[in-house]
């Protein structure tokens, strides 16, 4: 029986321990990402705004990965946690907000190459861009935080494991759902892009 939990707290320290370095990694490339681009002032030209704009979300999505990575023993994964709830609403927060960026870049790549058209360097368009790629997920990750569906998920702060039907939509929506939908888009628009450049 010790043997045992003491092969899963190693397992898990293994994890801890991978996940904290690649989420030192992150953070260090996107916070180089977002100091190259502010030195050399490369934020004047557009593209280069929605590679900012993407760094900003990694490089929180990396400190929100180094603060959930945390020793887990003695507390009860059933138990209602406040920092862990937080932790887990920003983390979904910026994911979407991850998600959503890219496929900005994918949409303006794809009307860049297909339609010569720069319309979405508009500034109402900017500005559209990023209430869609931070307020409206920062509201939809707050639906959940509402029902109290955040929590200790293993070693991690997620969506609580509970048969109860609201968590199950959640992680069904919120993760594989958007997960499906990110790709398909992403795909779509980026081999029309490559068809065209092949022509």
């Amino acid at each position: 029986m010790n043997a045992s939990n003491s092969s899963g707290t190693s397992d898990n320290r293994l994890l801890i321990n991978l996940n904290s370095g690649f989420a030192v990694i992150g953070c260090a490339a996107a916070l180089s990402n977002v100091i190259l681009i502010l030195v050399t002032r490369a934020y004047r030209q557009y593209i280069h705004r929605l590679q900012l704009y993407l760094a900003i979300v990694c490089f929180v999505l990396g400190l929100e990965t180094l603060t959930v990575t945390t020793d887990t023993n003695g507390v009860e994964g059933g138990k209602w946690n406040d920092a862990c709830a937080a932790i887990g609403y920003i983390g979904q927060h910026f994911g979407f907000s991850e998600t959503f960026c890219i496929i900005w870049i994918c949409i303006y790549v794809f009307m860049l190459a297909i339609f010569q058209n720069q319309q979405l360097r508009q500034l109402k368009y900017e500005i559209l861009g990023l209430v869609i790629v931070f307020a409206l997920p920062a509201a939809l990750a707050w639906v959940p935080l509402l029902h109290r569906s955040y929590g200790l998920v293993g070693i991690w702060c997620w969506f609580k494991e509970s048969p109860d039907e609201l968590n199950v939509v959640y992680r069904l929506v919120f993760s594989h759902g958007s997960g499906i939908l990110f790709h398909a888009i992403s795909i779509i628009l980026l081999s029309a892009v490559v068809v065209r450049l092949c022509k």
